[in-house]
């Protein structure tokens, strides 16, 4: 029960935040925006220190121990208490886990887990689980609620809280940063010049009035979200050549593979302008302490890409960096606000992209060999359901990952296996030759080239409706000339 005594301060919340609770309270049963990360870990372990070390973490930071209302209709509002109870939750299951089932008890962890929705108006939205395996052996699930931070965020917390949890197992204190607050950004953004943004805005997407979605949607869908996941590893060569590019044109990883999905989306509508949902960091470097702060910054802005036929990769790739730059002092408005700029209005963008760079496993391997600790992660796994039917994650490395999580009650899998082979097939060509006109780049594959061109009037093909995929293009091409099939 919230005690009026137990309230530090209230404050309003970030842009996302409120996008975030706005759609709580449209279905607080979804697991929207509900945040999973789990660690499978080997080595020795002091239970009580590791609940410890996470009541540190509780309070050291103010956003940790937030929760949200709406008094009276008015506008949402974070309340911070001094003080909150850590929630973490051990089970040892050493006598029911075995070589034989240990997947399936995680799998079932993992599921139970996320069967506990968190209650924004009662805080507590964010917990650690732990079981144990075998003797040295556990797995570690961390959970939390979007609205109260992003992915960078947790990277930071987790390595403060090994260095806090090696800290006590030593017997010695821990010298942490001193804290930045994030009422410091909520303060930011109160400055903001909202009508120059949003003027922006509105010339950014003026003229465009047709969406284009992801190909392949069920018309009537029907029951809850589904989330499944497809992911792929982009091949070594193909991963380097898609980095050289960003090398070479200077420009930013991200700008390549927001080029390249840009230039797939166009294709399958069958249009030079195209138009999807992107995160942004919405870290302002200006503000003092910024990337240690804690608390949610991310953004999700639109992204449009135009081109023509005889655009090449290269051309676009600075166009896209180009444009990025210039929208960046725009990123701290509502996704809401942005919409009403445009003639499509909700219906702007039908999916996002995300790019993801937090080595979380690594810190835990770092912070353990620096500590002098045996601890070793055997593997690492995440979910998050955003309120999209369809997410494209980005997860640069040695090699890039490229993750769909997509609404199954949407999209068939099959969908988008072919989507993934699409685009697996036109990165390929890009690296070859970014210099190639676009008219010119193939993202159909091959085979599935010539099988079409034996049908001899594929150059004949009439105007093709938006979202077609590769069966649509051979059903389409059959129309057109029925003598050949």
């Amino acid at each position: 029960m919230l005690v009026k005594e137990n309230i530090k301060y209230i404050s309003r919340l970030s842009p996302l935040q409120e996008g975030i609770f706005y759609h709580h309270l449209l279905d607080p049963s979804s697991r929207a925006y509900f945040t999973q990360t789990s660690f499978h870990i080997k080595g020795k372990l002091d239970v009580a220190l590791l609940g410890r070390s996470f009541q540190e973490i509780i309070d050291r930071y103010d956003v940790l121990r937030a929760l949200f209302v709406q008094p009276d209709m008015t506008a949402p509002r974070q309340i911070v208490l001094k003080q909150q109870e850590a929630k973490v939750c051990y089970e040892d299951l050493r006598k029911t886990t075995g070589p034989d089932n240990q997947d399936a008890v995680i799998r079932s962890l993992l599921e139970k887990d996320k069967e506990q929705l968190f209650d924004l108006g009662k805080g507590n939205l964010l917990r650690v689980s732990l079981a144990r395996l075998a003797e040295e052996e556990y797995y570690l699930i961390w959970s939390h609620h979007h609205i109260l931070m992003d992915g960078w965020c947790l990277s930071v917390i987790i390595e403060e809280f090994l260095a806090i949890y090696h800290g006590l197992l030593a017997g010695k204190p821990v010298r942490l940063p001193e804290v930045a607050p994030y009422q410091r950004y909520i303060k930011y953004l109160e400055g903001i010049d909202r009508q120059a943004t949003l003027q922006y805005w509105s010339g950014y997407l003026s003229g465009y009035n047709v969406q284009t979605p992801v190909p392949g949607a069920v018309q009537d869908k029907h029951g809850s979200y589904q989330l499944a996941e497809l992911s792929c590893t982009l091949d070594k060569t193909i991963s380097d050549g898609l980095m050289a590019l960003g090398r070479k044109y200077k420009v930013t990883l991200n700008t390549v593979i927001q080029s390249l999905w840009g230039v797939l989306l166009a294709k399958y509508n069958n249009t030079h302008d195209v138009v999807f949902g992107a995160v942004v960091s919405g870290r302002p470097p200006e503000i003092a302490g910024i990337e240690q702060m804690i608390g949610l910054f991310i953004n999700t802005i639109p992204v449009r890409i135009q081109t023509d036929r005889d655009t090449t990769f290269a051309e676009l790739l600075r166009a896209v960096q180009q444009r990025a730059i210039e929208c960046m002092p725009h990123h701290y408005v509502q996704l809401a606000d942005v919409q009403q700029q445009s003639e499509l209005g909700v219906r702007l963008m039908d999916h996002i992209m995300i790019f993801e760079n937090y080595p979380v496993a690594e810190k835990i391997q770092q912070h353990s060999a620096a500590a002098g600790m045996a601890l070793s992660v055997i593997s690492t796994g995440g979910t998050e359901q955003s309120s999209y039917d369809f997410n494209v994650t980005v997860y640069p490395g040695n090699t890039i990952t490229i993750k769909f999580s997509y609404n199954a009650n949407a999209y068939t899998n099959k969908m988008v296996e072919e989507l993934r082979a699409h685009m697996e097939q036109l990165a390929s060509t890009l690296v070859q030759d970014a210099e190639l006109p676009l008219r010119n780049i193939s993202w159909i594959g091959a085979a599935a080239q010539q099988q079409l061109e034996a049908f001899s009037g594929i150059h004949q093909l009439p105007q093709l409706p938006a979202a077609m995929m590769a069966p649509d293009l051979f059903e389409a091409q059959a129309r057109a000339t029925p003598e050949a099939v």
